[in-house]
């Protein structure tokens, strides 16, 4: 039952991120386009999409192979010199978090997959509220 409930907060996320309000201001943001970051977010939605779709038939060949691909896309976002070093933290926590996805279905562990995907969409939640809600990466410019 608890993997329904992870499933179907993980559909609402996505579903909601795509279709708030804010998602057209913070998709026009011209320094996240310039840098691809909108893509490479929106490839990583992908991801998860799949993780989520490849939990019912516990494929763990799919969730390793989704997941890591948001850890190493996130790992090299949060390199990047031009985004603020408070989004580049969070882009490393999440694709830590990723991580923990990964290594979880190497060993097969339902549990620590659906702890870490908890974390993954807790920590998209978090920074979608904190930074793309409230202005976006621009506000952690310094001035």
């Amino acid at each position: 039952m608890r993997i329904v409930w992870v499933i179907l907060a993980a559909v609402g996320l996505l579903v909601g991120v795509f279709h708030s309000p804010a998602f057209s201001t913070f998709h026009h943001e011209e320094k996240f386009r310039q840098l691809g970051i909108l893509e490479m977010m929106k490839m990583s939605v992908s991801d998860l999409q799949g993780i989520i779709a490849a939990l019912p038939v516990f494929d763990m060949q799919a969730i390793i192979e989704h997941s890591n691909n948001i850890s190493k896309r996130n790992a090299d976002l949060s390199k990047e010199e031009q985004i603020p070093p408070p989004i580049q933290e969070r882009f490393e926590k999440l694709s830590e978090s990723a991580a923990s996805i990964t290594e979880s279905a190497r060993e097969g562990d339902l549990d620590g997959i659906l702890n870490g995907l908890n974390t993954v969409l807790s920590s998209c939640n978090e920074c979608h509220i904190n930074v793309r809600d409230l202005g976006g990466m621009h506000r952690h410019q310094a001035p």
